[in-house]
């Protein structure tokens, strides 16, 4: 037996969380000019058990785009694109390449 008393407490404590996410200064997106939008309030109650966030080398999401560009998994490659240690590689190699100066 749950009484119904809890039920519409947990509704209410929900609601009163989507509030205060919505009014969070820190959560507001700048560039779009809109604040956080909450589409599932049960989604609120997740939050809390977030174990992964994934950032760039420096610890922050500068542009928050996340995407994947290669993965070597049992020697067998994923993925396109050349990765910033591929492209220090070439311009090491260019560099050796070039024969002195002067």
């Amino acid at each position: 037996f749950i009484p119904i008393s809890l039920y519409v407490s947990l509704a209410t404590v929900q609601m009163i969380t989507r509030y205060f996410v919505v009014q969070d200064v820190c959560c507001y997106d700048d560039e779009g000019d809109e604040p956080c939008q909450v589409r599932q309030v049960s989604l609120l109650d997740e939050l809390g058990q977030v174990s992964h966030i994934f950032s760039d080398k420096t610890g922050t999401l500068t542009s928050n785009l996340m995407s994947f560009r290669r993965c070597y998994l049992c020697g067998v490659e994923y993925g396109v694109g050349e990765t910033a240690i591929a492209k220090s590689l070439r311009a090491m190699a260019e560099d050796a390449d070039r024969p002195p100066e002067g």
